[in-house]
């Protein structure tokens, strides 16, 4: 895996090539003179990069951020005295912004707590949660296999309800057709209708 370190300080950009979570660590505080313990997050949503496993599903071109002791995720970081880095293997950002990010992930943390919660989200949070890119869902979640039925459920559930819109929209038209009809059948009627001679 590729990952490029950018300090913010010097905005120097280094690349190192690491083949898990303390290989990169170790590479990225020597390439960045940084001593003692650092703590691996997402820019994006602060979510730690805590174990391999995790560190395999970081998704491409993710923003990831080294935290020193006593250092803490905040949204408004970028520009202090921080390290990030670029983790990328060739493929270009997908290009979710940070606002999503964070609303996926407490769209996710809502399906921890009671999975059956997802029929209650609108259309725009499954649409959200379907252009997350998996990984970063499935690290959200804890759980890969769930991030694909998530996913797979939300894709099922629009479909469904555009569905039922077309449906609709439909039974709409054929309501107003009708209706034209009946009013067109009325005038013509009304027209035919013989008038009395009252004189």
């Amino acid at each position: 895996m590729q990952c490029t370190q950018q300090s913010f300080e010097s905005c120097l950009n280094k690349s190192v090539t690491a083949t898990n979570l303390d290989n990169l660590k170790q590479k990225a505080c020597d390439k960045l003179d940084i001593d003692g313990n650092v703590r691996v997050v997402l820019e994006a949503d602060g979510t730690e990069v805590d174990d391999d496993d995790y560190f395999s599903f970081v998704e491409a071109n993710s923003t990831l951020m080294l935290l020193k002791d006593g250092e803490s995720w905040k949204p408004e970081a970028r520009g202090q005295d921080v390290t990030d880095f670029m983790v990328t293997d060739g493929v270009e950002s997908d290009g979710v912004g940070t606002g999503a990010l964070l609303k996926v992930q407490s769209l996710a943390d809502t399906l921890r707590s009671d999975i059956s919660r997802i029929i209650t989200f609108s259309s725009e949070e499954m649409q959200a949660i379907i252009d997350t890119p998996r990984q970063h869902l499935a690290g959200l979640l804890n759980d890969p296999n769930m991030a694909k039925a998530v996913q797979e459920t939300c894709q099922e559930h629009l479909d469904n309800r555009e569905q039922t819109k077309e449906a609709m929209d439909l039974l709409q038209l054929y309501h107003k057709a009708k209706q034209h009809k009946l009013q067109h059948n009325n005038d013509n009627s009304a027209a035919k209708k013989p008038k009395l001679d009252t004189s």
